[in-house]
């Protein structure tokens, strides 16, 4: 039971990461947190469901995958910092620098 308590805090941590980056990098982060959550827990549950440590663990796993995600979903963004205090969003034009200029032909 320790070993689901630790890996359930250490998902929320990092997941209090990409909700960070999220944050940072997009405009709507609570969406993307969500899509990201839910397919981590669907990830998890499919592995644990076709390779399972010994029999009958799907039947306790699965459920809790999903009952850490949406602890995560409903926790996370309502105690992280509020969209004012974070910097701004990296603006799409200093995302990816521009590509150098083509060759002139002189002729």
């Amino acid at each position: 039971m320790l070993s689901i308590s630790i890996a359930a805090v250490a998902s929320n941590l990092i997941g209090s990461l990409f909700f960070y980056g999220f944050g940072r990098w997009t405009t709507r982060p609570v969406l993307w947190f969500v899509v990201a959550a839910l397919a981590a827990a669907t990830a998890d549950s499919v592995v644990t469901i076709l390779r399972p440590p010994h029999p009958d663990f799907g039947k306790m796993a699965n459920p809790l995958h999903y009952i850490v995600a949406m602890t995560a979903v409903i926790l996370l963004p309502a105690f992280a910092a509020s969209r004012s205090k974070l910097p701004p969003p990296i603006p799409e034009s200093l995302r990816r620098p521009s590509p150098p200029p083509l060759p002139q032909n002189s002729a």
